[in-house]
């Protein structure tokens, strides 16, 4: 969770820097290929320089000429005077919608959209090459016959349906484009030879190529997709950069929270290492009696236990030289109560041994029945804690 804002915001950066990438590209790629296909100009030589090439086809080309349909044109629904190949019949409505952080802003969407299409070619002194699928371009471009936009008067009743279901109609818009009769066009595709049917085909490229049917020259068209490169190549900086800042802010942030780490865990051993070092320092001086574990009655008491039933934390405590051996191995159990309570096996302890060689802490405590093992010990603890309970309200130990 630490990481989960900066991971959204770098996931976000990164989706919208690889799309600029990837239209960067488009657009550079799209240049170098334009820039590489020959032009070839549309006369009685075509068929027999397209016949020689393998396959009968050339796989990237550019050609301009006039637009003429292969049979009846489609006439303009707006305008009867314009007949064309290719109509774009759209319908978009615009709408004032409330966004989930509670703003009105304006939107709209697309109601309806129809294509008609009339087989055309593009024809020049007489010859003519047939446009195959122009609706697959990546670039097409059509005049606009009429655009329309009849504005809704909303009455009371609208107004209050709209804030309550957070959507209001502006009105509708109507489009009509048209790709006219008669009109000039630069096309770049692939050019191919039917023998069949006599007759040359411009068609998108199969090699995955772009496919252009434009009413601009190559060079206003190169000078264009170079305008976009450079859009998008500075979009691929900033996000970059953004990117990379919050990669950095979470590289930080890691490498801040495993310093912290480190420096707990140096802390904790150096506290580890005073006490020890304390406790052998002590250890060697002749220390009052108020001065020393109630328990062992060796080491100096270095912390307060207080519990109402008599808590105490217990190690398994190495006597000064010369002293006896003491009870040794503690295992943790459960009494009947459910309470943790101790287990002692008596064993010789190495004189040798240093403080640091502390086995870990146990609890004992409860009122359950004392451990069947080691009845001189159990006898003590339950001895001190009727003792202790009684007069006390603090249990002066040893360190843990």
């Amino acid at each position: 969770m630490d990481y989960l804002t900066e991971g959204i915001a770098l996931g976000v950066d990164l989706v919208i820097f690889a799309a600029c990438v990837k239209q960067y590209y488009k657009n550079k790629n799209a240049m170098a290929m334009i820039q590489g296909a020959p032009y070839l100009a549309i006369n009685k030589d075509l068929k027999e320089i397209v016949d020689t090439h393998p396959e009968k086809k050339l796989s990237y080309v550019s050609i301009r000429g006039t637009v003429k349909p292969l049979g009846k044109p489609i006439v303009s629904s707006n305008n009867p005077n314009v007949t064309g190949v290719v109509q774009l019949l759209r319908i978009k409505e615009h709408v004032i919608q409330r966004s989930t952080t509670g703003f009105w802003s304006d939107s709209e969407r697309i109601v309806q959209e129809v294509h008609n299409v009339m087989p055309f070619a593009v024809n020049n002194k007489g010859v003519q090459v047939e446009v195959a699928d122009p609706l697959a371009a990546d670039v097409l471009d059509m005049d606009v016959i009429s655009d329309v936009f009849n504005p809704t008067v909303p009455s009371v009743m609208d107004h209050i349906w709209g804030f309550f279901a957070g959507i209001r109609q502006r009105g509708v818009q109507s489009t009509e484009k048209m790709l006219r009769e008669g009109t000039t066009i630069t096309g770049i595709g692939e050019l191919v030879y039917s023998q069949d049917a006599n007759i040359l085909r411009l068609q998108p490229p199969s090699n995955g190529a772009p496919f252009y049917l434009t009413n601009m020259q190559v060079t206003s068209l190169i000078k264009k997709l170079n305008g976009s490169k450079k859009n998008y190549r500075l979009l691929c900086i900033l996000f970059g950069t953004i990117g990379l800042v919050i990669g950095g802010l979470i590289i930080r942030k890691y490498w801040q929270y495993k310093d912290r780490l480190i420096e707990e865990s140096k802390r904790k051993q150096m506290l580890d290492e005073s006490r020890r070092k304390r406790r052998r320092q002590m250890r060697d001086q002749n220390l009052p009696e108020n001065q020393i574990c109630v328990v062992c009655k060796s080491n100096p008491i270095e912390s307060f236990q207080q519990n109402a039933r008599f808590a105490h934390l217990l190690r398994r405590h190495v006597p000064a030289p010369g002293a006896p051996a003491q009870s040794g191995h503690i295992r943790s159990g459960i009494n009947r109560e459910g309470l943790p309570y101790n287990k002692v096996r008596h064993q010789p302890i190495n004189h040798d041994n240093d403080a640091a060689q502390f086995e870990s802490s146990v609890l004992i405590g409860g009122s359950g029945p004392a451990p069947p093992n080691s009845p001189d010990w159990m006898m003590f603890i339950m001895t001190a804690e009727s003792t202790f309970s009684k007069s006390f309200n603090n249990i002066r130990a040893c360190p843990l």
